[in-house]
């Protein structure tokens, strides 16, 4: 088991086998939220987004997830769980037909 330490002294469980129903959660300085949801969390300490897939949680989400090149606001809404630039994306390779997903620098993912 692997741990993800969020503060200080806060450590959590943390799975490296992140499955299709893994959500994380966002904070806005003192209040953090589902990135599925926004439904208020707890407390945090700290600015990050849901791309920074911090706060892993188990979630239901629905099972019509966006496909990629849908438009999107945040990952969790996108089946390949990767929303970059308002736009569902590929995240590892096994969600391009082609079996091989680019990741360029300052532009989005992309299937090859």
């Amino acid at each position: 088991m692997k741990y993800l330490v969020l503060g200080i002294i806060l450590l959590l469980p943390f799975s490296s086998d992140l499955s299709a129903q893994t959500c994380f959660t966002r904070c806005a300085a003192f209040a953090e939220y589902a990135c599925e949801n926004s439904d208020y969390v707890g407390f945090c300490v700290g600015f990050w987004g849901c791309d920074a897939e911090i706060g892993a949680h188990t979630c239901n989400k629905s099972p019509a997830s966006l496909p990629m090149g849908a438009s999107c606001e945040n990952n969790s809404q996108c089946a390949t769980n990767k929303c970059e630039k308002n736009e569902c994306v590929c995240k590892n390779n096994s969600d391009c037909p082609s079996g091989v997903c680019k990741k360029p620098l300052f532009k989005k993912n992309y299937c090859k």
